[in-house]
């Protein structure tokens, strides 16, 4: 009678961010991140309604008059936040 071995490895007692969001946060971090990208996408559904059914000028619609700081931001941080995890270290282990 044969018996498998035990290959689990324990976990540290103190892990870093990204060992957590790929193990027990990994579900909700990626439900919050399918947020904020159909949020977006909704942002530009908007825009193209704005343009081509309310005819707003191309300006007004594509950036808008009150949050266009605040529209700049959110596409720089997002780029930062998808470049930055897919080239981390622990997305590419050696």
């Amino acid at each position: 009678m044969s018996s498998v071995p035990n290959l689990a490895c324990p976990l540290p007692e103190r892990r870093s961010l990204i060992d957590r969001l790929n193990a027990e946060w990994h579900k909700p971090a990626l439900l919050i991140y399918t947020g904020i990208v159909l949020l977006h996408w909704g942002e530009h559904l908007l825009q193209a309604f704005q343009v081509y059914v309310l005819g707003w000028p191309l300006k007004e619609g594509r950036d808008g008059k009150h949050h266009a700081e605040l529209l700049k931001c959110f596409h720089s941080e997002g780029r930062k936040v998808k470049v930055d995890g897919i080239n981390s270290p622990e997305y590419h282990p050696a």
